[in-house]
């Protein structure tokens, strides 16, 4: 199971993890590391600003909505507005309706367990280590992430209520309460992105292929003189791991105009193809192979040219331009291919999708199984929810010895900082202490003091909502190694600000905040530490094996071509690339973690991040090959030819299997002779296949020839990372 993720705004492509690798002794070198990191996060890209214009929309929706209604613990309700999906309208009404779903199964939950077990303090502490136990373990092995969050938090933030000494009618409605302003920003947000969903899916669309489509041209067009930039390497690798998921889903929508829904996802699997082949193939030939003829370097560079042109026409239909043909055959077969699927692409945008049948396939929802594999056997789920539960319990005991109930976001604090790895929970940690100092102490409390005081009206006040709540936002659609300090960034000024209907003029509230999170935070640093740390080191080894894996799975599964299974590759790709993301933060979280064994496993780190390129390496190669592998049934070659592929696909799954046991220190990997034998009887097959052109043979074979050679790179990475 991976590690807590709130369902925030996950977009843009995916970054490469970076971060100070240097000494404390060299504070230059590492405020240089910040402002760089800091312009990378908050750098704007495609769509943000419109992704954040929602955002501040549907959070100022349930302002207004708890001032004009007066609805008193409230607050809540505002930072649900942020980290809604809103990678498509579908992912937001199904995230929607999840949390919600969740939310109200808790609250049944709180409530009936409250009023049972209320009136008797040994049963009501029972029930509550009981309750807190449920969360963490439910969110280990709930394969849903986003149902097991909602209904942690929703027990971690109910569970001091029912404490108060008050009536319990009065305790029930502040339960109540707290739903309902869940309840409000979700239905914010649903509401606002269900208006944008009018206009803005195709805007998003057309986004979405236009970056593909430059990315591409950008590297053709630097291909072409011999020499590709890393810049522009890096971001059609990032687009490539990302691959085409979102926008196929965005081309699912009904109101979507210019082109039909099948014409879209025709256009999106051939720019999908382009940037596979790119990537694979140019890591298959190198940058010499093509520039170094005077010929094949011209059509490279008209080709970018033409990729440009048609990204420009992209929402113009009627003014989709025709490119004929130079009728001769390149000598590259890289290029060859390209030049072809750019012309399969001018036709899915400039007539109709009967002739692409081939192309277009339907989309179908992926149905993942209730529980992880390993719910109810495997150890380390049992020992993550008994560390948890120690820690929320602590602060519970705490908050009650003292009876300081403004300390009640320790509970919380520590469900949503418990992660799978001591470094990674630290750096979540980190940002949430510096999200509500930010927002609690500086914007909360300094807002009361100066600006608040200054306010005569709903209108001033909105106008410095509005402010706060874009800073935020802007924070937030960073990527996930900042995006949660723009969230407690909010959350923290929310509470203060908007826990009322009216100005809030106690000081004591914001740092009450503030010191509930630092004692939830010091809770969970103490129990984490102290029961058996797990090492960033060895949550990245865990990630890379099931990555190994997963890419064993991709290929094997190219075999099949039906439409089922053509979802099930898109769904182990989503996955894989996931994982890739997972990994890097995970690479930077070591660097949150101090110890004698630091220096060693940052110097690991390093190791398992190059391993991490050579496996994104195959995996990309793979991607590429995939393609071909697929066509071979659709343009009937011969049985041979096929049984020849798929003996080739088994060995090279078994050779990545043997790898990761290898990494466990089980076996030795399998010898690369038979995988060289059975490539052997493929290159005979497709020679002597009449119906496979030269040209596709070549391109086949090359890229299998680069898919050995990748994983007699990655066996090599193995023996030095076993030797840790």
């Amino acid at each position: 199971m991976p590690p807590l993720t709130l369902p925030g705004p996950q977009i843009g492509p995916i970054r490469k993890s970076i971060g100070p690798t240097t000494s404390p002794k060299e504070p230059r070198r590492f405020w240089d590391w910040l402002l760089s990191f800091l312009k990378q996060e908050l750098s704007p890209y495609p769509g943000r600003i419109r992704i954040v214009t929602r955002m501040v929309i549907a959070a100022t929706l349930a302002m207004l909505a708890i001032m004009t209604f007066h609805l008193v613990g409230a607050g809540i309700a505002g930072v649900y507005t942020l980290f809604i999906s809103r990678d498509t309208p579908q992912a937001t009404y199904r995230a929607t309706l999840t949390m919600l779903g969740s939310y109200l199964v808790g609250s049944i939950y709180l409530v009936l367990g409250s009023l049972l077990f209320v009136n008797y303090p040994l049963t009501h502490f029972l029930w509550v280590l009981v309750s807190l136990f449920l969360s963490f373990y439910a969110l280990r092995v709930y394969s849903n992430n986003v149902a097991a969050a909602a209904f942690g938090i929703m027990v971690t933030l109910a569970i001091p209520i029912w404490d108060v000494s008050a009536p319990t009618d009065l305790l029930l409605v502040e339960t109540l309460w707290t739903v309902g302003g869940i309840g409000i920003g979700l239905g914010a947000a649903a509401l606002v992105e269900y208006i944008f969903s009018g206009f803005g899916a195709r805007k998003d669309l057309i986004t979405g292929l236009r970056e593909r489509l430059g990315a591409v041209a950008d590297v053709l067009e630097e291909h072409s003189i011999g020499h590709i930039s890393p810049t522009s390497q890096k971001r059609l690798t990032d687009l490539a791991i990302v691959g085409v998921s979102r926008l196929r889903m965005l081309a699912t929508q009904p109101n979507l105009e210019r082109y039909g829904p099948a014409s879209d996802r025709g256009a999106i699997s051939l720019v999908g193809r382009l940037v596979d082949f790119t990537i694979a193939l140019s890591l298959q030939c190198g940058q010499a192979e093509v520039s170094e003829r005077t010929g094949d370097s011209a059509r490279l560079s008209q080709l970018a040219d033409r990729m440009r042109r048609i990204s420009a026409t992209l929402d113009r239909l009627d003014s989709m331009a025709t490119y004929p043909s130079t009728g001769e055959d390149p000598e590259s077969v890289w290029l060859a291919e390209l030049e072809h699927i750019t012309e399969l692409l001018q036709l899915s945008l400039s007539a109709d999708a009967e002739d692409l049948q081939g192309i277009i396939e339907p989309m179908r929802p992926h149905q993942a199984p209730l529980f992880a594999t390993d719910a109810f056997t495997n150890p380390e789920h049992l020992l993550y929810a008994l560390k948890g539960c120690l820690a929320g319990i602590l602060c519970y005991i705490f908050m009650n010895a003292v009876a300081y109930e403004g300390i009640r976001t320790a509970l919380v604090t520590c469900f949503i900082t418990s992660l799978t790895s001591t470094g990674a929970s630290r750096q979540k940690q980190l940002l949430r202490f510096l999200g509500a100092f930010v927002g609690g102490l500086v914007l909360g409390v300094g807002g009361q003091v100066l600006v608040i005081p200054m306010l005569d009206g709903i209108v001033g006040f909105t106008v410095f909502f509005v402010i706060v709540t874009w800073a935020s936002a802007w924070v937030a659609t960073s990527s996930t190694r900042l995006s949660y300090f723009g969230i407690q960034m909010a959350l923290a000024f929310y509470l203060i600000n908007i826990q009322e209907f009216y100005p809030q003029t106690d000081l004591t509230i914001g740092r009450d905040r503030v010191l509930g999170i630092g004692f939830g935070l010091v809770a969970m640093w103490l129990v984490f530490d102290i029961f058996g740390p797990t090492p960033a080191v060895t949550a990245m080894r865990n990630i890379l094996r099931a990555n190994i894996n997963l890419v064993a799975e991709f290929i094997q599964h190219r075999k099949l071509n039906g439409a089922i299974e053509l979802q099930e590759i898109r769904t182990i790709r989503d996955e894989i690339a996931l994982n890739f993301n997972l990994l890097n933060a995970q690479a930077d979280g070591v660097l949150f973690e101090t110890g004698e064994r630091r220096q060693h496993d940052l110097a690991e780190r390093g190791k398992l991040l190059g391993f991490h390129d050579r496996v994104r390496s195959l995996f990309l190669l793979e991607s590429g090959l995939m393609h071909y592998r697929t066509d071979l049934t659709k343009s009937g070659a011969s049985s041979v030819a096929i049984d020849a592929q798929l003996s080739f696909d088994v060995l090279t799954a078994q050779e990545l299997r043997s790898i990761v046991e290898a990494l466990d220190g089980r076996r030795e990997p399998f010898s690369l002779q038979r995988l060289r034998i059975a490539h052997q009887a493929l290159k005979q097959s497709l020679h002597a296949d009449p119906t496979m052109p030269a040209s596709r043979v070549r391109a086949i074979l090359g890229l299998t020839s680069a898919v050995m050679a990748g994983i007699e790179a990655v066996r090599r990475e193995v023996n030095v990372s076993a030797s840790l």
